[in-house]
């Protein structure tokens, strides 16, 4: 999954530098929670501040939160 992730951010879309997604990466890794939510509210942060770190963390919870609130019920 990181190299996915370091893919799409680093080499695609140029939003951080490659020494700055070790960083994020070292940091998310520590911090406590799933690595992908850690790391796209660090870069989300890094590239547009505090709009981006919230942003960035609603955008990568979505899909979670629609399959437990639409799908979970059905499937009960």
């Amino acid at each position: 999954m990181v190299p996915l992730i370091e893919n799409e951010i680093v080499t695609k879309r140029k939003w951080i530098a490659q020494e700055d997604f070790i960083d994020l990466l070292a940091i998310s890794q520590s911090a406590p929670g799933i690595l992908a939510v850690n790391i796209s509210i660090f870069i989300g942060y890094k590239a547009a501040w505090n709009p981006g770190k919230y942003y960035h963390s609603i955008g990568n919870n979505f899909a979670v939160f629609h399959y437990y609130i639409g799908y979970r019920p059905v499937l009960s």
